[in-house]
This record gives C-alpha cells, structure tokens and sequence, in this order.
C-alpha cells in the first residue's frame, strides 16, 4: 500500500511537472503573441498616422486645386466678357457704319432721282414737236389728248399693247362716259374679248392718286360701263417717276389693290411693266 502510495505521488509530482511545464510554454507563448500584438499596434497606429498626412496633403492639394480652378475659371470669365464687349463694340460700330453708308446711297439715290426728274420735266418741253409727229400719225390726236405724257404712253402701249402677260386687242385714249350718277374719264383704256385695263397716266405719281383710282374711278366706271362688268379689270399707272418721298406709300398702295406700274425708258420709246402685284380687281 505504501508502495501505490509513493507511485501515486510520483505520477502526481510528474504531472504537475507536465502542467507547469504545458504552462510555462503557454506562458512563453502568450508573451510573443502579445509582442506581435504590439508590434501591430504600433504598425496600426503609424498607419493610421500615415492615413492622417495622407488626408491632410489629400485636402491640402484639393483646396489649391479648387483655388486654381477658381482663379482660371475666374480668368476665363474675364476675357470672354472683355471678347464679348469687343465683339458688341465691332457689331456696333459695324452696324454704325452700314447705316451711315446706307444713309448716304438712299440720299445719294434720291438726289439723282430727283435730278432726274427734274431734268424730265425740262425735257418734256422739247417734246412738242414729237408729240406734233405723233399727233400727225395717228390722226392729230394729241389735240383731244391734251398731255405729253398720255401721248407717249399711248403711243409705247400702241407699239406693244400687252400688260401683266395680257395683250390687248385696241388700246384708246381719253375715254370719259358721265349721266346722272357721275363722271368717269379714263386716261387709256385697253381691251380683248376677256379683258379690260384701265391706265392712268400721271407725270409724277403720288399716293393720293392711287388711293382716288381704288376710291373713285374704278367704282364710277362700274356703273358708268356695264357691258363690261363681266370682263376681267386690271388696273396700272404709267408714270415718268415716282417722288422718293412717295415711293414707300405708292408701292404699299399698288401692292395692296393689285395694280401695275409701267414706266417709260429714257427715249421715251419703250416701257418697262412693273407687274408683279397685279392682279384682277374683284
């Protein structure tokens, strides 16, 4: 019994030797854990003290950055603004200068019309004797027709009797018709089988007498001409010129009732027939 005894306290003795040992390892073992643990916590912490100087040289490059941007896009602004107000200047100043150029050819354009006109109407006293000449042609006509400017009018559209495409059959002169209800005296009168067109002749043509052609005549000559209501009216002015102060009303005025505008060439031989409003007069 002694024996067990002893053999058990040597098998205890030698396995508290075992534990203490097991422990001691465990002990040792622990101890390097706890170094790594260390040696990471001190890498964890330089890390994140790198991550620091990182984000702080990561902000401060952001802020100049942002502060370059700022100042090119501020910079950018400046001279497109400072383009902008030059290119507006140029336009202005372009603009200034079209219109003043354009002033002077519209006065310059005027002054020779109106040079023009004023030699035209020196001119017509020295067409007596053509219009003598005229006259003894067609049957002394210019004594019932009393105006240089109808007989030459009269006698182009004699020469060539077609208007907006039209031609005429008979063209006549001094046309006048009155009763009771009025009185309508059409400078020259074209017609054909389909058409009728009536042309007043003025020297120098004025709005005014656009507007009494729409006002009066045309109206009186319905009444006054019955058989030829069923035909299709045109209406023209023949004319040596219009006033440039009138030439904006009269072509309004033209466009607005369909009439044409025919003018003589410097010879007074040939017409030019500005037709491109006219139309049929409802």
């Amino acid at each position: 019994m002694t024996v067990d005894l002893e053999k058990m306290m040597a098998d205890f003795l030698q396995g508290m030797n075992r534990l203490e040992e097991s422990q001691a390892k465990t002990d040792a073992q622990l101890a390097r854990t706890d170094a790594q643990l260390a040696k990471t916590d001190a890498l964890l912490a330089k890390t994140v003290a790198q991550l620091a100087g990182t984000d702080a040289r990561l902000e401060g490059l952001f802020a100049e950055t942002d502060a370059r941007l700022k100042k090119r896009f501020e910079e950018t602004d400046a001279r497109l603004e400072q383009q902008r107000a030059e290119t507006d200047a140029k336009f202005n100043k372009q603009r200034a200068e079209t219109d003043a150029k354009f002033d002077k050819q519209r006065a310059e354009s005027d002054a020779r019309f109106d040079k023009r006109c004023a030699k035209t109407d020196a001119m017509l006293d020295k067409l007596g004797q053509r219009n003598r000449e005229l006259a003894a042609m067609y049957g002394g006509m210019s004594e019932h027709l009393g105006d240089e400017t109808e007989l030459d009018f009269f006698a182009a559209l004699r020469a060539d009797p077609t208007l907006a495409d039209v031609h005429y059959d008979d063209v006549t002169y001094d046309v006048t018709r009155k009763d009771g209800r009025g009185r309508v005296q059409l400078d020259l009168f074209l017609t054909n089988g389909d058409n009728v067109a009536i042309v007043e002749v003025k020297r120098h043509l004025q709005s005014s007498h656009v507007e009494r052609l729409h006002e009066q005549t045309i109206p009186m000559f319905r009444i006054l001409f019955p058989e030829f209501l069923d035909k299709n009216l045109y209406a023209a002015f023949a004319t040596y010129g219009v006033p440039s102060k009138a030439k904006k009303y009269v072509a309004q005025g033209l466009e607005k009732y369909g009439y044409g505008l025919l003018t003589l060439d410097r010879d007074g031989t040939r017409f030019h027939v500005d037709d491109h409003a006219m139309r049929v007069i409802p």
